[in-house]
């Protein structure tokens, strides 16, 4: 009896034993978990509030409207006028090679756009809106829209797109804009911060040396996603900044009459305002239609340009060099006269 009786105390003391040992372990692990819930939700709470806010919230910036310029009198001679685009978010589609086929029964959109547009897709996040084309006619803006159900991650839009004087006389002043590149996003820095797609900068003349006031700023959208990153409702729109207009000392009258007298030679006309030094007129031909730098230049329109004798696309007033030949003389003769080293005798 005394065996038995001592046999079962010492089972009573492993099994008291084992069960604080069992309720330390329990209150470690629960006083771990309070502490971690105490980390994350109180010492941490900023942190990962931002954290689930980004995966809640997407943000698309708008495109800015760039300003107007004008001649003298108001006329505008680079503007900005309607076009028909087509966007794609890639994340909202759910079979790419279904969708080029289906668009390339509704718009122009060949291999080679399906090759460009497969290459830009994998510098971009699926979430990010891309443009498929920016110049679309009325007919095939009219047949996506009729479409569009059977289309899901693609949406028509109306944008607005640079507009030159379709006789170029102004082109070599006021140049042009076209697609930013990496060039041009890694050498400046307003060109990172303001960054859409879509964004066109000024490449030569006027729209490249005011790049920085003309552009304006752009505006924003602010969407609320579900956990796949599907739209559930716009949370807040903000409208950008239009950029700002300026006007030349340009004669568009004047610049177009010069343009036409040397259309079929290669030569410069400049007038200048003798009383205030302003620049009334300053052609250079032959000239160019830069509307088709606007949208993209085909390879044949390009390779007219650069093998064109007469140089085209430059500005031959600003940027030609030439001898000073003949017309130098009635300076030289103009400084002898003032330092008396001849007379109006001789």
């Amino acid at each position: 009896m005394s065996f038995s009786s001592q046999s079962t105390q010492n089972k009573a003391t492993t099994i008291s034993r084992r069960m604080f040992i069992l309720s330390a372990i329990k209150t470690v692990f629960f006083i771990g978990i309070i502490s971690r819930l105490f980390y994350l939700q109180i010492s941490e709470n900023i942190k990962w509030r931002s954290l689930s806010d980004k995966n809640r919230l997407r943000e698309w910036k708008i495109t800015p409207q760039r300003g107007i310029i004008e001649d003298y009198f108001g006329n505008k001679i680079a503007k900005n006028t309607q076009v028909f685009q087509l966007h794609m978010i890639p994340e909202d589609v759910p079979n790419l090679e279904e969708l080029f086929f289906k668009l390339s029964k509704i718009i122009s959109f060949d291999e080679k756009k399906k090759r460009n547009l497969v290459k830009r897709l994998k510098k971009r996040k699926p979430w990010q809106p891309i443009i498929i084309s920016d110049n679309l006619t009325w007919k095939e803006f009219s047949r996506l829209n009729l479409f569009l159900h059977e289309t899901s991650g693609i949406k028509p839009v109306v944008a607005l797109a640079r507009q030159y004087v379709s006789d170029g006389s102004s082109t070599h002043i006021i140049g042009y804009v076209s697609d930013i590149s990496a060039k041009d996003l890694d050498g400046n820095k307003l060109f990172r911060e303001i960054n859409t797609p879509g964004l066109k900068i000024g490449k030569t003349g006027l729209e490249k040396s005011l790049n920085e006031n003309i552009i304006g700023k752009p505006g924003l959208q602010r969407f609320e996603v579900n956990a796949h990153g599907n739209r559930i409702k716009e949370l807040k729109l903000i409208k950008g900044v239009v950029g700002k207009d300026f006007r030349t000392t340009i004669d568009q009258e004047i610049q177009k009459y010069g343009t036409d007298l040397i259309k079929d030679t290669s030569g410069s006309i400049c007038v200048m305002d003798i009383y205030t030094g302003d620049i009334v007129s300053l052609v250079s031909t032959p000239t160019f239609d830069a509307n088709k730098f606007v949208h993209g230049i085909s390879s044949e329109d390009w390779n007219n340009l650069i093998k064109n004798d007469k140089k085209p696309l430059i500005n031959k007033p600003l940027s030609g060099l030439y001898p000073p030949g003949s017309t130098i003389k009635p300076i030289v003769a103009l400084s002898c006269l003032e330092n008396n080293v001849t007379s109006q005798s001789y």
